[in-house]
């Protein structure tokens, strides 16, 4: 080893030479770092961009279902329901509802879904099926409360109240035939 005042001095001098292995140990921590990064940049963010994207990219079946409703030159729940079509409605419905349940989010979306769902299986004469959506598309609107427009509401009730006639529940039906808001 060599003096740290000798090497002060042939600093000064300009005859210092740096250690044979200080150049490749800076330039191997340079190319680590630079992989590192590398490795950081793209697995780690990808997977969490990637994460935070499945939600929204799970949630645009059902958001891009709505919003074509009512256009017939795509088929669309609603389309099928007019024609009559009710089991093809559902096998658009049921994909969406599932999906829109994964998400987490109870909202008027899911609420006007299961409520369809619930008319095609009233339609197809299937009580049980039709209640369990029904029942669940009022509830979704009860948490909503005044931000959904009472009118789409009170159709929902009434068809539950349909439905409840059919299984015998009279009682529970003039419930939802007289609820008010």
């Amino acid at each position: 080893m060599s003096d740290p005042q000798q090497s002060l001095e042939k600093f000064e001098a300009g005859q210092w030479r740096p250690p044979y292995w200080l150049f490749p140990s800076v330039i191997l921590s340079a190319v680590i770092f630079t992989i590192g990064l590398f490795w950081f940049s793209t697995v780690v963010l990808n997977q969490f961009s990637n994460a935070n994207r499945g939600i929204d990219l799970s949630y645009t079946p059902a958001k891009e279902i709505a919003r074509l409703q009512g256009k017939s030159a795509v088929p669309v729940p609603d389309t099928y329901m007019k024609a009559g079509e009710y089991q093809k409605a559902l096998a658009l419905l049921e994909p969406s509802i599932r999906i829109l349940k994964a998400t987490g989010k109870q909202d008027a979306l899911l609420a006007d879904n299961l409520q369809a769902a619930g008319k095609c299986y009233f339609m197809l004469n299937k009580y049980v099926e039709a209640e369990q959506y029904y029942r669940e598309a009022i509830n979704i609107y009860d948490k909503l409360g005044s931000t959904y427009p009472r009118k789409l509401r009170r159709e929902a009730e009434r068809d539950y109240a349909a439905v409840l006639k059919r299984l015998g529940q009279n009682e529970q039906a003039r419930q939802f035939e007289t609820r008010e808001d």
